[in-house]
């Protein structure tokens, strides 16, 4: 669990011990930072952006024992809310907000070179949108739009051609959902939550690729959290 905002913006990276049911304090990153992304490639946990050091990316190497943050390349621009996911060892951030404002901007890093690649832009600017992969596809969904409206639409990305298929129309989701986290599991798409004041909800929806279809699940989720982060555990 790295960072968050609650009343202040912490720095601290938590792990969860499932055996002792307990979180232990791992180590801490300076400076603070909030509203950056998170993802694991291999056995690091790479944070990306965020309102503090907007433009700099970091890892965490889980597998030293000696828990250190250490720098990588920089992006192109400087964003916080980014639509970040991994795909075959490399690293895909999606819009996100420059100066308070939605952006298309799309790059891609790959940590074998430490270089980052300016990629097509999205076919719309938005800011706390999510993304996931399924089938070898890059799903972007939700956020806000350039009229700070929460979306409902779904983008696809090819990772193998770097290019958006904008010739595959995907269904919306059923509700607007902004800062949200986005699965794939099993074939399907999970998302659940929405933080935003025009939209808040609790509600999980299932996407099936199938019939191209969301479909609302009957659990909501039990309170109604802020830029969460979440992960299938096995």
């Amino acid at each position: 669990m790295l960072g968050g905002n609650k009343e202040l913006t912490e720095h601290h990276v938590y792990s969860l011990l499932p055996n002792a049911h307990s979180w232990y304090q791992e180590t801490r990153r300076k400076p603070y930072r909030m509203q950056a992304s998170a993802v694991l490639v291999g056995t690091r946990i790479y944070m990306i952006g965020g309102i503090e050091d907007s433009s700099t990316c970091e890892y965490l190497e889980t597998s030293n024992y000696w828990l250190r943050w250490r720098s990588c390349a920089e992006m192109f621009y400087k964003r916080n809310c980014t639509a970040a996911v991994a795909h075959e060892g490399r690293i895909y951030t999606f819009g996100g907000s420059i100066k308070d404002r939605p952006t298309r901007l799309v790059e891609s890093y790959n940590p074998t070179k430490d270089k980052w690649t300016r990629l097509p832009t999205m076919p719309m600017a938005t800011s706390c949108g999510a993304a996931a992969v399924l089938n070898n596809l890059i799903y972007v969904t939700g956020g806000l739009n350039e009229l700070s409206f929460p979306e409902t639409s779904v983008k696809l990305f090819d990772p193998t051609t770097w290019q958006w298929r904008v010739d595959i129309s995907v269904q919306s989701t059923s509700f607007e959902h902004y800062d949200a986290p986005l699965m794939a599991f099993n074939g399907s798409l999970y998302i659940a939550g929405s933080s935003f004041s025009r939209c808040q909800n609790t509600r999980v929806e299932k996407y099936d690729p199938a019939t191209n279809t969301w479909r609302l699940l009957p659990n909501d989720m039990i309170k109604n959290p802020s830029g969460i982060f979440t992960a299938v555990l096995k």
